[in-house]
């Protein structure tokens, strides 16, 4: 299923579990040994900020019906030390098997053709493995105009490799054009299931935006990162043709996405 569906929110758990009946995943997420969810816990600020855990764990919960697979939770957090984002945020009652700071996790370099900014990266060898569900919540981004599940992905970016431009621990990533450092990052590793929390949603900024009054009071889920990341720009007030990384990636979700360390 390429096209994004929502999901009227009720509670996470009935939410949660509806939207990935819909999506008809249970067949694919029963063929895996490994899971990662990645939310986006850029701080320790609740939501709308970050993703609720409720969220989470409502997630961890139906894949634990469907499949026998190990699931991590996996973050690399911008401010902040990311266990204690997790703890601050109660993240240690989502039902997985252990909690990853990406920030800690061996690294490799890898190699793209086709990437502008990065046609070499540093990523977590760990993020190169597994069936990776990303669930970003609902907001807009001060510089990216939103940030959904493809730019939830700039949080596995190492900060020994890509800190130091500012305080912000994935700082470099911001040192250039951020579209085209989103879109080369999907080149290397995309999202293989987006859920985005929509239950509030917030506008004008990612760290210190309006939460949406009326919320928004619903789910976003898909296959195609891009498919979900254009529906829920647009339930946000945006198009997807001003939002420069959606513009950047439209093509690439047709084709496949791989990552090859590269010959030194």
């Amino acid at each position: 299923m390429n096209s994004a569906v929502v999901v009227p929110f009720k509670d996470y758990e009935r939410t949660v579990f509806k939207l990935l009946d819909q999506l008809g995943v249970a067949p694919l997420l029963a063929e895996q040994g490994l899971i990662l969810l990645k939310p986006n816990l850029v701080t320790s600020s609740p939501p709308p900020v970050t993703t609720d855990v409720g969220m989470v764990a409502a997630v961890a919960k139906w894949c634990r019906e469907v499949t026998s697979a190990t699931i991590v939770v996996v973050e690399g957090s911008g401010e902040g030390e990311t266990h204690k984002n997790y703890r601050h945020l109660g993240y240690r009652k989502v039902p997985a098997d252990d909690f990853i700071d990406l920030d800690r996790e061996e690294i490799a370099e890898y190699a793209h053709p086709k990437a502008e900014r990065f046609p070499r990266i540093w990523l977590p060898k760990l993020m190169t493995q597994g069936f990776l569900i990303s669930i970003p919540v609902l907001k807009d981004h001060s510089i990216a105009g939103v940030t959904l599940s493809i730019k939830n992905m700039i949080g596995m970016l190492p900060a020994s490799r890509y800190g130091g431009y500012w305080s912000f621990k994935k700082s470099a990533v911001h040192d250039g054009d951020l579209d085209q450092a989103i879109a080369d990052l999907a080149l290397y590793r995309a999202p293989d299931l987006s859920l985005v929390d929509g239950r509030i949603g917030m506008k004008g900024s990612h760290l210190s935006g309006i939460p949406c009054s009326p919320q928004k009071k619903v789910l976003i889920g898909g296959l195609n990162p891009w498919s979900v990341d254009a529906r829920s720009a647009w339930i946000l007030g945006w198009s997807w043709e001003q939002i420069g990384h959606l513009s950047a990636t439209r093509s690439l979700f047709s084709e496949p996405t791989t990552c090859k360390e590269p010959d030194i």
